[in-house]
């Protein structure tokens, strides 16, 4: 994936898990969406893990909402670790 997203004001280049991917096919998230999701979604750090993050938001016209990604920041990287549906911000 040749992709960047703009997270926290700074541009990053995007990095896939084999399991964000496949739960991407699964879950019918396209990398446009998944670009949408990281630059206007709601950033909730996780406790306890520093430079990683949950990444929210609702998409209309889907049912399966909230979306969320889970990210860790790694130097010039946005590693996308997973991509939820029907999430519940802890």
């Amino acid at each position: 994936m040749s992709v960047t997203a703009k997270f926290k004001n700074k541009s990053y280049r995007i990095q896939l898990t084999d399991h964000a991917q496949a739960r991407m096919i699964e879950r019918d998230v396209s990398e446009r969406l998944l670009v949408t999701i990281v630059e206007t979604g709601i950033v909730k750090p996780k406790p306890k893990q520093d430079r990683a993050f949950w990444v929210f938001t609702t998409i209309p016209d889907r049912a399966d909402n909230l979306i969320c990604v889970s990210l860790v920041i790694e130097d010039s990287d946005l590693v996308i670790k997973t991509v939820l549906i029907n999430w519940r911000p802890l």
